[in-house]
């Protein structure tokens, strides 16, 4: 079996570009790695680097690569066969950001800031304001009345922000679930340290989990969700009888659910992958 991963070369936030080859590396799969920069397209097709995609098995983009040209590589990944993907290309369009996910998630209004800021004069209360397709906890804030919104949102005014009811139960601890195609890899707490982002980018502590019952539909749901849209690796986030989160970009967790004790989950995540083929 072949597999290529496809990552940036200035890759952040979490060494998945490192684990995830590794993995498929040591359970026998040939493994290839190219950037991004390696991705064309031709009159004769598309093409990544020196590597032959016609013997290709699974293509792992790991991560959306450079923002500036997203649309341009979308295009081209869309020109490979989409069963070739973990994820299909095209989801990354339609449900890389939360409005996509707002089926079991608090009360959420997505919309360009001067809407959410006349929403949010006839509402009182706490809200956290995030970008509809940021991730890592960057510019998620807790907001009460309109200056705040502006000030929040002033790294990017003509884009739609996400306001969303906040759920106290936060402060408790965020659960977050690795999916692997069929197959739930695992589950574990991350308590903020600030209150209210639980993120290990914003410094959140992890502990040990299990999923309650409220928590056990919702990622139930979801997970079909994702299989049924293509999409084959994902981190299903929950809170207080939510839907906080989908990440379906490059999520982090295969370290933090190591690190906690949980020794087969490369295994079973490439197994999981293998029953696929």
């Amino acid at each position: 079996m072949q597999v290529l991963f496809i990552v940036d070369r200035n890759q952040e936030h979490n060494d998945n570009h490192e684990r995830l080859p590794q993995a498929f590396k040591s359970a026998g799969w040939e493994v290839f790695v190219e950037f991004w920069d390696a991705l064309y397209s031709s009159s004769s097709g598309p093409g990544m680097g020196s590597t032959d995609q016609g013997e290709l098995d699974l293509i792992w983009p790991v991560g959306l690569g450079p923002h500036a040209s997203f649309i341009d590589r979308i295009q081209i990944l869309c020109e490979f066969p989409a069963e070739s993907f973990i994820t299909r290309p095209t989801a990354w369009l339609t449900h890389h950001g939360k409005a996509a996910w707002l089926r079991y998630a608090p009360e959420t209004h997505v919309a360009p800031v001067a809407q959410l800021a006349d929403f949010l004069r006839e509402q009182a209360g706490n809200w956290v304001v995030k970008p509809n397709a940021g991730s890592f906890g960057r510019d998620v804030t807790r907001v009460t009345n309109v200056p705040e919104l502006v000030a929040a949102t002033s790294g990017a005014p003509d884009h739609w922000w996400v306001l969303q009811r906040y759920v106290p139960e936060i402060e408790s601890g965020e659960t977050r679930t690795l999916i692997c195609r069929d197959e739930v890899l695992g589950s574990y707490l991350r308590v903020p340290s600030d209150g209210f982002k639980a993120n290990l980018a914003a410094d959140a502590e992890l502990q040990l989990t299990e999923l309650d019952e409220c928590a056990r539909h919702i990622v139930a749901q979801t997970h079909q969700m994702l299989q049924d849209r293509g999409i084959g690796y994902a981190a299903i986030d929950t809170a207080g009888g939510y839907l906080v989160e989908v990440n379906i970009a490059n999520p982090g967790g295969l370290s933090s659910l190591e690190a906690l004790g949980d020794h087969t989950i490369y295994e079973r995540l490439v197994r999981a992958v293998a029953r696929s083929f």
